[in-house]
Formats: C-alpha cells, sequence, structure tokens
C-alpha cells in the first residue's frame, strides 16, 4: 500500500471519505439506489455513483473548514476529483502537508484484504492517524462499525458522525409507513412545537398522504414540500402550491443531472403562520451552538440561503430559542451528530421548530468557514454551475480577475466568494459561499457568480512551448547592438555577449565588439567548451557605443561571404533591437542575399504595441483609453499615465493624487531610467534623458519568505510562452539580479497567464518579448512589458514559406536566455539563474577550474545538472544558470556556485 507518512497534530481528525474503503455499502446507501447502474455498482462492493460523490465533497467543505495546524483531514488518491481541490485548499488556506493524509490501495492489494475475509480494514495510514486518544474523529456513517472494531472510542465527544442515517425529516415529522410512531423528537420527551406531518420518499403517496393531513387538520394550511439533493448532497426545497402541481414540480426540481428526490413533506400548519414571520437558524458543530441567523431562502436566487443577524426586536425570543436548541442537541439522539442546525419560524403568536439539519450541510460548512476564516455579518451560499471550467484554478482566478474572489490569508479582504467544494468532472459541481458586511453586497456577489458561471474560458495552459523564433533549419546571426538611448557600459558588451551560450557549432555567427579583452576572453571559453570554430565570430572595431554602427566595411564583408559561401542554406538575423545603424547594413544585406531573412515585428506593429506606452492613457488625452484597455480591458495595470513634458508630469501627478510616483522610461530596460519622486519639485527638474515616460502611483510590493519582492515575468516567442512555469525577477533596487521559479500560488500564476494570452491573442506578435508583473496585496498588477522592435522589409526563399511564419524575433528579455539555454541543453529540469559581478583580475578559466574541482560545472552536450555562465565578462559582468531535477536543488545549487565565486574573488584581491 502506498503511504504518506504523517504525524498526528492534534483537533479533529475528519474520515469522510471511503473511497478506496473496502466496506460493503449500508441499506440507506442502498434505499438510492434507484437507478440500474447503481445497482450493478453495489453488487460489485461500491458505492452509487451520487454517494461517492457526496462523500467527496463533505472531505473539500472539511477541507475549507478544518482548524489550520490542528485538524488532520483524509482521503484517498482515487477520488480524482478531490485532489486538485485538496491542493487548492493547501496553497490558498495554507494547509500544512501533515494534516491531509492521502491513501490508496492497488488492485492486488484489495484483493488480498477480500481473500482473507478482511471487508472491513482501513488502510494503517488512518487507522495510526485515529489512534490518538486526544482526537476528536468526525466520521462518514458507513466509517462508525470499522472504527468501533479498531478500538477508537464511540462516545460523542470523540467519534462524531458527519452524515445521518436516517432521513432528516423523520426527526420531526411521522414516518407515511409507520404513522402510529411517533417522530424523534416528539418520542424524547421534549417540549418543542413541530408541525404536525407526515414524510415519505415515494411521490405516488403524496396525494394520499395530503388528503390524509388535511381531513385530520381542518384548520390549517396543508403545504406539500419537496426535498431534491444534488450530486453534492446540497439540498433544495421547493414548496409545491397544490397538489396537481405535483407532477409538474418534480420534474422541474429533479430534471437537472444527477439530482433525485430526498424526501416528500406534508405538514399542516396553523393559516397564516408564516404571514410577518421570521426564520430562525441555529448551527451547532461539536456540541457548541454557533449563533443565531436569520434565514432568507431564495429559489428565484439559485436556491441561495442568506443568514443575517436577528431583528434586534426579536432578541429575547431568539435567546429562548438558543436555550431550547441546546436541550435539543444535548438530551436527544441528535448529541451523536458532529454538526447540525435547527430551524425555526416565528410570528407574533407562536414559534415552530419546522426542520433538523443533520451532519455537515453546505449551510453549517459556509457558517463554520466564516467563523474560521472571516468575520462577516451577512453569509450566503448558493450552489454554482461551473461545467464550462476546466479546473479550480481557472475559475478561482476568474473570481480573482472580477474582484469578488475571498481570500481568508489576506486582512484586507473583507467580502468576497470562496469554493466550499469544486469538481470539474461531468457537468461540474460547486457551491460557493459568500461573506459580506452588507446584504447588498451579497446580491452583488450573487449576481457576479451567476454572470461567471456563463463564461466560457479556455485555460492558458503553462507548457514548455518550441521557441518558435528559432527554427533549427535557420543559420542563426546573432547581432545584440544596443539601443542609442542607453548609456551603460553592461548594455554596451552585455547585450551581444549573452548570445553566446546559444551558438550551436558549425552553424550560427555572431557579432561582437572588437578590441574588448573581456568580450575576447568570454568567445574564447564558449568556443572551446563548446566546439565552436573562430570563423563563427566576427568582431567589429568597437568604435562607437552601438555595435550597429561599426558593421559597415569589414564585419558586413565578413557577413556576405559566409552567405554567398552557402548559398543552400537560409540564414536568420536575430538583432537586439533595429537601430538607423541596423537599417543600413542589414539592407545591403538583405537586397543582395536572398537568403537571408530578419525575423521581427513589423515597424507598424511596433508602433503600436513595441513600447511601455502601451500601458497607461496618455496625460494630455485622458479619455482615450489605452492600446492595454482596447486590447485586454480586463489586465490589471499599475495606474499612470504617459508624458512627454514637464507639464504632463506636473499634471499626471496631480491626477495620480499620491506623494509617491515612479518615472519610467518607455523605451527602457533592466531598470535603466527609472527614479522614484516624491514631489513637484523633482518632476519639474526631470530633463526626459531616454524620451518619452509613464509616471506611474508607487506600489508596496509582496516579499517572498526570504524578504526578496515578488515580481514576477512571462516570457515568450510569438504567441507561445517559453518555459514550464513563471519566473520571479531577483531584484535589487530597480534592476533584476537573477531568476528563479516564482514563489506565488497556482492561482496568481493562472490570472498572469491569462492576462498575457489575452494580450498576445489581442496583439499578435511575431517576435520574442515578456511581462512583468508585480504582487502586491497577493494580486497580480501588469508593470512592465517589453516587447517588439522595428525590422526592414525582406524577402523570404521560395523554398521556405512555411518558415516566414514561424520566424520571428523582437526585444529579447534577460530570461530570455537562460530559458532558452535550458531548453536547448536540458529540457523538463529546472533552473535558477543570477547575477555576480566578478573583479578586474577574476578570469572565466579559473571561474570553470574551481567550478570543475567542485564537481558542479554544467559541460553543454554532456551534462544534465550544473552551473554555466550565460555571460562572464570581468570588471563589468556575470549572469550564471543553475540546472538542477527540482527548484529546491537548483537554488542549492547557485548557493554552492555564489560561495565559489565569492571566495575566488576575496582570494583575487581586487574588488568587484
Amino acid at each position: 500500500m502506498e503511504e504518506q507518512q504523517v504525524t498526528a497534530i492534534g483537533g479533529t481528525v475528519w474520515c469522510l471519505d471511503t473511497t478506496g474503503v473496502d466496506i460493503v455499502p449500508t441499506q440507506h446507501h442502498q434505499q438510492q439506489q434507484h437507478h440500474h447502474q447503481h445497482h450493478q455498482r453495489a453488487q460489485r462492493g461500491q458505492q452509487p455513483r451520487n454517494e461517492l460523490h457526496h462523500q467527496q465533497q463533505l472531505t473539500a467543505m472539511a477541507l475549507c473548514i478544518a482548524q489550520p495546524e490542528d485538524d488532520v483531514l483524509m482521503h484517498s488518491k482515487t477520488a480524482a476529483s478531490l485532489s486538485p481541490f485538496s491542493q487548492f485548499c493547501a496553497t490558498v488556506l495554507n494547509r500544512q502537508r501533515e494534516q491531509v493524509i492521502c491513501f490508496t490501495e492497488t488492485e492486488k492489494e484489495q484483493r488480498g484484504r477480500r481473500q482473507q475475509g478482511a471487508l472491513d480494514v482501513l488502510p494503517d495510514t488512518v487507522l495510526r492517524a485515529l489512534s490518538d486518544s486526544n482526537k476528536r474523529v468526525v466520521a462518514h456513517a458507513d466509517l462508525f462499525p470499522h472504527l468501533q472494531q479498531h478500538d477508537v472510542t464511540a462516545s460523542p465527544s470523540a467519534l462524531q458522525r458527519a452524515t445521518p442515517t436516517t432521513a432528516l425529516n423523520r426527526l420531526i415529522y411521522r414516518d407515511a409507513n409507520t404513522p402510529d410512531v411517533p417522530p424523534v423528537l416528539q418520542d424524547s420527551g421534549l417540549k418543542v412545537k413541530t408541525p404536525h406531518g407526515l414524510s415519505t420518499t415515494s411521490a405516488e403517496d403524496v396525494l394520499a398522504l395530503y388528503n390524509r393531513v388535511q381531513a385530520e387538520n381542518t384548520d390549517s394550511d396543508v403545504l406539500i414540500e419537496l426535498i431534491v439533493r444534488d450530486v453534492a448532497g446540497m439540498a433544495t426545497s421547493t414548496l409545491v402550491p397544490r397538489p396537481d402541481a405535483l407532477s409538474t414540480t418534480l420534474e422541474q426540481q429533479t430534471m437537472a443531472p444527477r439530482r433525485v428526490v430526498d424526501t416528500w413533506t406534508v405538514r399542516a400548519m396553523p393559516k397564516h403562520t408564516f404571514v410577518d414571520s421570521t426564520t430562525i437558524f441555529i448551527p451547532f458543530a461539536h456540541q457548541e451552538l454557533l449563533s443565531a441567523y436569520q434565514l432568507h431562502i431564495s429559489s428565484e436566487r439559485g436556491c441561495s440561503l442568506r443568514f443575517c443577524p436577528p431583528p434586534p426586536a426579536l432578541s429575547s425570543a431568539v435567546n429562548e430559542l438558543l436555550t431550547v436548541s441546546k436541550r435539543l442537541m444535548q438530551e436527544s439522539p441528535i448529541c451523536e451528530y458532529a454538526f447540525g442546525g435547527f430551524t425555526f419560524v416565528l410570528n407574533s403568536t407562536s414559534t415552530y421548530l419546522i426542520d433538523v439539519t443533520l451532519g455537515l450541510s453546505h449551510a453549517i460548512a459556509a457558517v463554520l468557514f466564516n467563523r474560521r476564516h472571516g468575520n462577516a455579518s451577512h453569509i450566503g451560499v448558493w450552489p454554482c454551475p461551473v461545467a464550462r471550467f476546466p479546473d479550480i484554478w481557472t475559475f478561482w482566478a476568474t473570481l480573482h480577475d472580477r474582484d469578488c474572489a475571498y481570500h481568508p490569508s489576506d486582512s484586507a479582504s473583507s467580502s468576497g466568494l470562496f469554493p466550499l467544494h469544486f469538481t470539474s468532472e461531468g457537468d461540474g459541481s460547486c457551491t460557493l459561499v459568500a461573506l459580506s458586511s452588507a446584504p447588498e453586497r451579497l446580491e452583488e456577489l450573487w449576481s457576479v457568480s451567476h454572470g461567471v458561471s456563463a463564461l466560457c474560458i479556455p485555460r492558458a495552459h503553462i507548457k514548455d512551448a518550441p521557441s518558435a523564433g528559432l527554427h533549427p533549419s535557420l543559420r542563426r546571426i546573432w547581432v545584440g547592438s544596443a539601443r542609442p538611448e542607453y548609456r551603460l557600459e553592461t548594455q554596451r558588451y552585455r547585450l551581444p555577449n549573452r548570445c553566446l551560450a546559444l551558438m550551436r557549432a558549425g552553424t550560427d555567427v555572431i557579432v561582437l565588439p572588437g578590441n574588448h579583452a573581456p568580450t575576447r576572453e568570454y568567445w574564447e571559453f564558449v568556443r572551446d567548451v563548446k566546439g565552436l570554430s573562430e570563423e563563427q565570430a566576427i568582431f567589429t572595431s568597437n568604435e562607437h557605443f552601438v555595435l550597429d554602427n561599426d558593421m559597415l566595411g569589414a564585419p558586413l564583408a565578413q557577413l556576405a561571404h559566409i552567405v554567398e559561401a552557402n548559398p543552400d542554406d537560409t540564414f536568420c538575423l536575430l538583432p537586439y533591437c533595429v537601430t538607423p545603424g541596423f537599417e543600413e547594413w542589414a539592407g545591403h544585406l538583405l537586397r543582395n542575399h536572398s537568403n537571408v531573412v530578419v525575423c521581427g515585428d513589423a515597424s507598424a506593429w511596433v508602433d503600436v504595441y513595441g513600447h511601455k506606452g502601451i500601458l497607461h492613457r496618455h496625460v494630455a488625452r485622458p479619455h482615450e483609453a489605452s492600446v492595454i484597455e482596447r486590447a485586454t480591458p480586463h489586465v490589471r495595470v499599475a495606474r499612470g499615465f504617459t508624458c512627454d513634458t514637464v507639464d504632463d508630469l506636473l499634471l499626471a501627478y496631480d491626477l495620480l493624487g499620491d506623494d509617491k510616483a515612479v518615472i519610467k522610461p518607455v523605451f527602457g530596460a533592466a531598470g535603466e531610467g527609472i527614479v522614484f519622486v516624491s514631489s513637484a519639485a523633482e518632476l519639474t527638474a526631470y530633463t526626459f534623458p531616454m524620451g518619452q515616460v509613464s509616471l506611474e502611483e508607487f506600489l508596496p510590493l509582496d516579499k517572498a519568505d526570504d524578504d526578496m519582492e515578488i515580481a514576477p515575468a512571462i516570457h515568450y516567442m510569438a504567441k507561445e510562452v517559453i518555459g514550464t512555469c513563471l519566473v520571479d525577477q531577483l531584484m535589487q533596487s530597480t534592476a533584476y539580479c537573477g531568476w528563479r521559479a516564482s514563489v506565488t500560488a497556482p492561482a496568481f500564476q493562472q490570472i498572469c497567464m491569462d492576462a498575457t494570452q489575452a494580450i498576445l491573442g489581442a496583439t499578435s506578435p511575431t517576435g520574442p518579448g515578456g511581462f512583468d508583473f508585480l504582487s502586491v496585496g497577493g494580486n497580480p498588477v501588469l508593470t512592465d512589458v517589453n516587447t517588439g522592435c522595428y525590422v526592414v522589409q525582406c524577402r523570404l526563399p521560395p523554398s521556405l514559406p512555411h518558415v516566414c511564419v514561424c520566424v520571428h524575433s523582437g526585444r529579447f528579455n534577460g530570461a530570455h536566455f537562460p530559458k532558452l539555454f535550458l531548453e536547448a541543453n536540458s529540457p523538463g529540469r529546472r533552473f535558477y539563474s543570477f547575477k555576480f559581478k566578478p573583479g578586474q583580475d577574476l578570469c572565466i578559466r579559473d571561474v570553470w577550474t574551481a567550478f570543475e574541482a567542485q564537481g558542479i560545472q554544467f559541460v553543454p552536450g554532456e551534462s544534465d545538472v550544473g552551473v554555466f555562465p550565460i555571460v562572464y565578462l570581468r570588471g563589468l559582468a556575470a549572469l550564471f544558470i543553475a540546472i538542477a531535477e527540482t527548484d529546491e536543488e537548483a537554488h542549492a545549487l547557485h548557493l554552492r556556485a555564489v560561495a565559489c565565486l565569492t571566495q575566488l574573488q576575496d582570494a583575487s584581491g581586487a574588488p568587484a
């Protein structure tokens, strides 16, 4: 038997899912098997499908209301629909791993137990968790005899039922089959006023019961109530207006898939009982009354239940009901149930107990959820169709995107919706709890959930996508020239050198700045490690900051010679960006050689989408929606405005209304040019050194456990996301210092993915790019776009008509290169990328030798794990990638590499 080791940590053990526990169906189950398929399943020793779903929904609700750190829950790994919801609760509700026991058995193990005649043996993992005498056990009714067999105490305080063994209404109504037997509560001797009535499970008996009750109660109103339960156990109560409407009501209430009749009740109530009446619901849990609520039932609102504080004028009457409820809970057979609730109807002359709920119902789960995770005065619970949603995370992201998701761990989240259970199997099933401080907000949340259920949202999967812009049949020419707007020496040399790690032996060509010793050293290192030839690198004179401005003359002639010598090959120019210098020299190459293409977004596309200005409205035209607003109106962005002048900045600052703000050049990269301001004087002194800017609100960022600000990013090639997950930018001030797998929750990542796919779908890029997000109060905010560059028009050879669609380029981001390196050399593994500034005297050969001595070097084509320098320019900058099987191992490998580098740096005696 496969088991997960668990240490019992006190509190309550929830034993509600019998899937995978080989037990014989009880009589209660067999009574519910109305269909032939259910009988077949029972004959094979399995529970009816509706009952299986019900058990899994009970466990799902337990996951939502269990005490943090104290309770233990068990469920079977064979409960396919439950496992994703369990993982969701573990993330959103901060459940510890030890709190959930997943168990399963192989078919061989099940056969072995049957052959031994031990049909009622519980898995050992579960028995160990139940062995703690200090724990309270809440169990499915069918597990009671098996738990007792294993010496689990059966006292009400220790072993409590979560599901009833008798029809609920027979507690207060007589059974139609035994009308002379008083109902359970009447027989208990407690003086509780209940309606005179009969209950049955047969629709054929209802008319006869109606006539009988009417004859016995001539001065009363006779009501027919139909209770229908769905696959999740959610009860729907409907009053039938008259006997001749029985068939119509039955057809309406059972037409939904997997809904079955639970009980028909015919009851007599004094006339006008419900006129100007108030319904009070008093739930209990573990022999404790929770509170008293005024209950509103709305069949027009999707059979929703609403709970609110009782009117102050009824405080005395409610206190009396609390006293009665306490006696009912303690002195009647109800005491053996872990959960339950009493429903009373009050009017000016009398009070009636009209319903008793036993077991873990959705209403009680909603109240307990509020008690555990909120403090709302108004609570709602209702079913929500989710057939259109592929999984819980997509549904949760949709609620989040509409500002109606309730976050229990966020103190600022005062109202919203949370799923008490969710399954996407079959027609889907979900019940939502709504918390609010005002009834109007409950109505708004119901409307939102009703609208969400009608959506059809295909999930944007995070997948290991092929790099469309790097087609393997093309010979790449890497030209990583800086933009004219850039000023940093690191940009001048890092941008062309970071392409070296992606070079293929005997295939690709790279243009590098000449007369620069660190560049030459790194080239020679990569050449030797990857088996490249000297002819694959072309060096410029390095006279200009912008590499493109040095291409005319010898470098262009060398490129032309390589192209002419290989007429059957197609070469693809891969620029970092398109400068006027690039247009000049690339134009010469393209006009004279038909086997050269340029990958990138067209200039018309870049005019619209290729800069950060697409995020905001221009402050001079505030009535015009931004490009992002027009393309994807639901994507969240930081508040801000695009500005061209100091007057624009001052106006934007006034409109934002905050003391702190951030200036961001729309053509900036790697944090260059970002300025934090806190006064109009600072804005007045700004000189626009990099051209147009955006002025944005200052956002307080969430931090990870290591105190690093959480700034996730997604990168793409054309319309395909690169990599298997989001990555967090490791930030130092406004610049990134590395990348690691994102620490954000799956729901957060799904929202980012949906936003990215929406933008890509609306803008249709044909090159690489990326989107940067920030985590603010647990919510993702789009804060930066790193998109396309200008390209010149070019011809494509007739032999590659299909390649023109999938060969693209735009502006590569810093994370593209470690991701593409991983994809090319060790696909499927995890990585941690980090920057390091080496001293002037710390050369790459010494670093590599030290890595080899520690056995942590990654050799492309040979290694599966290890550390490799994506860029290494002594005295300037270095970027490494640590590759391992897991995120934890990659992080540990990064720490070993940093320790090694630090030791070498200290030994060299040269400052970084």
